[in-house]
């Protein structure tokens, strides 16, 4: 973990460039980590969470470019509202209808009240979804 690197870090356990500064050394450690072990999530182009890295290499031509239509900053927005107050688990498949229903920020602007609300039943905090019509 994280603490551990540092620990061996400051107390020279670990060999380092005399000119290399803390910072990259910290910056290299976390990007590393979150390589082997972030989530796999639908609004970071992750469309099968149960595939390995060998078999998103495999994955059509087709595939590909709907994982990269799913990846907006829209799409991320919405995502980050939903796990305001709720867990990632019970969001993704919220927020998978969502973006079925509403893959647009254009298309939300076009729905009403009652239209987001329905998608947004059993999320609870019922004001988040209201703010985004807002």
């Amino acid at each position: 973990d994280i603490e551990e690197l540092l620990n061996n870090y400051s107390q020279g356990m670990l060999s380092y460039d005399a000119d290399r500064l803390p910072i990259q050394f910290v910056r290299t450690s976390l990007l590393n980590w979150y390589s082997s072990n972030r989530r796999k999530l639908p609004w970071r182009g992750d469309l099968d969470f149960e595939k390995s890295e060998n078999e998103l290499t495999l994955e059509t031509a087709e595939e590909k470019n709907e994982r990269k239509l799913r990846v907006s900053a829209y799409g991320t927005w919405i995502s980050e509202v939903m796990c305001q107050q709720t867990r990632v688990e019970t969001v993704i498949s919220y927020w998978n209808r969502w973006m079925e229903s509403f893959p647009t920020v254009q298309s939300l602007a076009l729905a009403s009240q009652s239209e987001v609300s329905k998608h947004w039943a059993g999320l609870g905090y019922y004001r988040r979804a209201n703010k985004l019509l807002l």
